[in-house]
């Protein structure tokens, strides 16, 4: 119960409180509800996986980068774009104009990318693309892991598939 003071607990004892916050709910729409197609056919994240931390699988030319869910937001897209970037100049020395993660689809076991109990990310959960356990296709909530994985992997790895 709500008094002048805080919050009255059912066991009769107090929390006093200069300000309390009402959450209603924070609802997840990965990509903005952006309607995105391949070749003229909608594709929705939900099934992909997510390449790199940066990447959707078998979606050409599209980057997409979440956050640390236990350090920075920004220190992931920051060290994600300097990835890409690098990965853009590559495709430019090369002369290639596309570059897409290929998977072949069901042949790596998945999971959610974010491994929160919160309300909003179980509620959501079902509209984020997913991470798989090994490889490229791990989302690392780690610096030091994306840091080494993007300052020594060759970006002609064998899964990014250029034309």
């Amino acid at each position: 119960r709500i008094n002048n003071k805080g919050i009255e607990l059912k066991s009769g004892s107090a929390i006093n409180t200069d300000v309390i916050v009402f959450a209603t709910g924070l609802n997840l729409s990965f990509l903005g509800k952006i309607q995105v197609s391949v070749d003229g056919q909608p594709v929705t994240p939900q099934g992909k996986l997510v390449y790199q931390g940066h990447m959707l699988s078998n979606m050409p030319n599209a980057f997409a980068i979440q956050g640390y869910i236990n350090s920075s937001w920004t220190l992931k897209v920051d060290l994600a774009c300097q990835r890409i970037v690098g990965l853009l100049n590559f495709m430019s020395r090369k002369g290639y104009q596309t570059c897409c993660p290929h998977l072949d689809e069901g042949s790596v076991k998945s999971t959610g990318i974010f491994t929160l109990d919160s309300g909003y990310v179980q509620r959501g959960s079902h509209q984020l693309p997913q991470q798989g356990f090994v490889g490229p296709w791990k989302y690392y909530h780690s610096f030091w892991q994306d840091f080494w994985r993007y300052k020594t992997q060759p970006y002609d790895d064998g899964v990014l598939r250029f034309s």
